[in-house]
């Protein structure tokens, strides 16, 4: 009896179980951090603009080419979107198209890389899902390789989430602040780069405890998956990477992801949600689905009262 739950859905997963799809996940994003420590700070060279019009510095491809290696080293029959090798069609074994989807961005916080190299807080992100054109509820694996700590947090559907010390292999739980009322002291990171979150979230909380470092989606999840945080608001853009590759494991540490329409995440396509070059759709994330509804009634009614 297969061991995979996903493969009456999606039969072109084949073999592929659940742990080894984690293992596969974890020894990509561990070739990574090999790859941050054997380029130092030759990472920080600019090597030519990416898809996005963004710069991509030597690290951040390696980083992917890295991953891309173990991923096609493992046989998976995968397709992968990611931030600088743009979609990347993994070879089709017998016959069989990809089975699986997974998003990748080498470096995200390349603001907080070029900063401080050896302190800062950016990720490589690696998520994996079930199927090649997925709902984001079809999430099987996420993973957030912490290069200056050495640390990944990661997550395998069914399985719980974790923090992993590569270096030393110990292995802990972790979970969110499992806060549920929204109000002044929740703890809430905006992405300011984008006017739409300037506009939709964070004109609205003046006087409230809004944390610094907001720049960077690998801050955001980090600390809201080990309970330093309570909210994230982001928007869809660029691929939606960052929100994809982080989805199961904010699922497995049960907490939640909806559009200001109260839809939830897991019920949108990852392909077409949200794709739109142009398209910035506001992300509440949310230590429980409690403090998410709440936060979602607050920008309701002040979006409302400013419309008056």
């Amino acid at each position: 009896m297969s061991q995979n739950p996903y493969e009456k859905k999606f039969p072109n997963i084949g073999n592929f179980t659940l742990r080894q799809i984690q293992n596969i996940g974890m020894n990509a994003l561990v070739a990574s951090h090999h790859i941050w420590q054997a380029l130092g700070e030759t990472g920080l060279e600019d090597v030519h603009k990416n898809q996005f019009g963004d710069k991509a510095l030597k690290a951040d491809i390696e980083a992917e080419a890295a991953v891309l290696q173990v991923l096609s080293d493992s046989h998976l029959p995968v397709e992968v979107h990611s931030e600088e090798h743009g979609i990347v069609p993994l070879p089709i074994l017998n016959g069989l198209a990809p089975g699986f989807l997974a998003v990748l961005d080498g470096i995200d916080g390349s603001h907080w890389f070029k900063k401080d190299i050896w302190n800062g807080k950016y990720c490589t992100l690696l998520g994996i899902f079930a199927g090649n054109n997925p709902l984001y509820g079809d999430a099987l694996f996420s993973g957030m390789m912490e290069h200056t700590t050495g640390s990944i947090l990661y997550a395998t559907r069914h399985s719980g989430a974790f923090r992993l010390d590569v270096a030393t292999g110990v292995k802990v739980p972790i979970q969110t602040s499992r806060a549920k009322v929204f109000d002044r002291r929740t703890l809430i990171q905006v992405d300011e780069y984008w006017p739409t979150n300037q506009n939709v979230f964070l004109k609205h909380l003046d006087r409230y405890n809004v944390l610094p470092y907001n720049f960077c989606s690998s801050v955001h999840y980090s600390r809201l998956a080990m309970g330093d945080a309570d909210l994230a608001l982001e928007c869809t853009r660029k691929g939606n990477l960052e929100i994809a590759a982080v989805f199961a494991l904010m699922m497995e540490l049960g907490a939640a992801m909806m559009s200001l329409d109260g839809r939830q995440l897991s019920e949108q396509r990852y392909r077409t949600f949200g794709q739109g070059k142009d398209e910035h759709i506001p992300i509440v994330t949310a230590a429980t689905p409690e403090l998410a509804r709440a936060a979602l009634a607050f920008f309701a009614k002040h979006s409302a009262d400013a419309a008056e």
